[in-house]
């Protein structure tokens, strides 16, 4: 499933939340995420890597933050990640250990990796987000994947022509060093939802 399917939400989402600016068109990054980025340090320190369940494997608790995102959504794009991958997600028990926190904001975006907020990193789910594909991208940043264009081999798979692309967009293709971004031995994946498609901007 690739994000192509839904292309227009990046030019509805806001450029900014709560006064800070969106980076990559749908990523929220802490102070330290955000210096880490512009020194060309990695953000994949364990410490962002959500904790294993009792059977070793990584473990997601959430809760929904308002009753008017879309739960049925949510659960779909949920779903998705565990038919697909080894993580689960559980609706969390306490609210005081970190958890996701799905609510309908602005637009669609979420924090990259576990933030250990105790009441609940916000994933926002909001008008036009509900899709499948937009809800397990937004859910792709909150168990920590990057956009999949942003990978330092891309250049050996897609060209960027940057003339094509908005300008005060163009930051949405950056490409980082392998410092930056651990690929983990998997290869580039033209079909991954984290990807944008061809026409995206």
């Amino acid at each position: 499933m690739v994000l192509e399917e839904h292309p227009d939400f990046l030019d509805t989402n806001p450029d900014e939340v709560e006064g800070e600016r969106l980076f990559e068109g749908d990523i929220l990054l802490t102070p330290t995420q955000r210096r880490s980025l512009n020194e060309r340090k990695g953000i994949a320190h364990p410490y962002y890597r959500w904790r294993d369940g009792s059977d070793g494997l990584p473990l997601v608790p959430y809760t929904f933050g308002d009753r008017s995102v879309d739960r049925v959504a949510v659960w779909e794009g949920l779903e998705h990640w565990m038919e697909h991958t080894c993580i689960t997600f559980q609706r969390a028990t306490t609210t005081r250990t970190p958890h996701l926190r799905f609510i309908k904001g602005g637009g669609c975006y979420s924090y990259v990796g576990r933030m250990g907020q105790w009441r609940g990193q916000p994933v926002s789910i909001g008008t036009n987000c509900n899709v499948l594909g937009i809800v397990v991208h937004e859910v792709g940043h909150a168990i920590g994947f990057v956009h999949e264009q942003s990978r330092p081999d891309r250049d050996g798979y897609i060209k960027i022509i940057n003339s094509n692309v908005i300008p005060n967009r163009l930051s949405n293709f950056n490409k980082y060093s392998n410092a930056a971004i651990n690929n983990m031995d998997v290869p580039y994946d033209y079909s991954s939802v984290m990807h944008y498609g061809p026409k995206v901007l």
